[in-house]
């Protein structure tokens, strides 16, 4: 351990910086869901890696995405346009190119911004654990849409048939991992009293 470093956005609470004796080389751990230069989780899980689930008026409970970067698509697709500058009554909410951005963030994390060949297609579809009919039908969708209603509908639509089980925060990792969005990354987490690592990859990389 090396040091804590603050966090107004992402966990908001300072997040462990360690040291590698030997090579002296220096890395930051994140909780689960966060990642580097994140303002909100990637998945809906809180920082000891607990599932985060919304309950619905009707009392059924789903994945708390609206907690997530998710939740500007959310929004997107109900018709909810952020706030263009900020207001008294606003305060420090999130802006209008927040909103966009983290919309493409979330389409580019399920594949959906550029057309995938078809192993790709089929890598994406597998590790979030949709059809792959339905992962082509979105893309198309997505590629077709326009306004951001339209791609904000085309992302909550399929990202709420991504199961939560086994574990939605490593499907999402996966996927981000084979698009592109991150590079290798290594999860760790406690497993019976010792530590154990999940390596993400792009197919055919040898591990760093």
């Amino acid at each position: 351990m090396h040091h804590f470093r603050g966090r107004k956005t992402g966990p908001c609470f300072p997040v462990a910086v360690v040291r590698c004796g030997t090579h002296r080389k220096g890395f930051t751990l994140y909780p689960p869901g966060q990642v580097p230069y994140g303002r909100v989780a990637l998945a809906p899980v809180a920082p000891d890696g607990e599932p985060l689930a919304a309950v619905s008026a009707e009392g059924e409970r789903a994945p708390a995405w609206s907690a997530t970067i998710f939740g500007a698509a959310a929004d997107a697709r109900d018709g909810k346009a952020w706030p263009r500058e900020h207001e008294e009554d606003t305060g420090g909410s999130d802006l209008w190119q927040t909103q966009l951005g983290r919309l493409d963030l979330a389409a580019k994390l399920l594949g959906l911004v550029s057309a995938a060949d078809e192993r790709l297609a089929e890598l994406i579809a597998g590790r979030l654990g949709v059809p792959l009919l339905q992962w082509r039908e979105a893309s198309a969708q997505h590629q077709a849409a326009r306004g951001y209603r339209a791609r904000g509908r085309v992302v909550m639509e399929l990202v709420v048939r991504v199961q939560p089980a086994p574990c939605l925060l490593d499907k999402l990792i996966g996927c981000g991992v084979l698009v592109g969005l991150f590079g290798e990354v290594r999860r760790w987490e406690l497993c019976a009293g010792r530590p154990r690592c999940t390596l993400f990859r792009q197919p055919g990389t040898p591990s760093g």
